[in-house]
């Protein structure tokens, strides 16, 4: 993802929200960042993905490889 010099943007630390991942999503799996890029995959919490962090959001619904689903930090 690129923001173009001066464009305004929104950061969101806590809600819900649609998304897209690399894997298929299981309700209650938490979402994991990759640092390089920003894509995202999910696991089961705790796993450990080289390259990726946890993140505090969990599949809501669930959803085949890159099909949208809602994830949420509020549960």
């Amino acid at each position: 993802m690129t923001i173009p010099q001066g464009q305004q943007v929104s950061v969101y630390k806590t809600g819900d929200f649609w998304a897209k991942s690399a894997t298929a999503t299981t309700i209650g799996q938490k979402v994991y960042a990759k640092l390089a890029d920003g894509t995202i995959e999910t696991a089961n919490a705790g796993t450990t993905k080289d390259g990726f962090i946890e993140t505090p959001f969990k599949v809501m619904t669930a959803a085949a490889v890159g099909e949208i689903f809602i994830m949420s930090s509020w549960s």
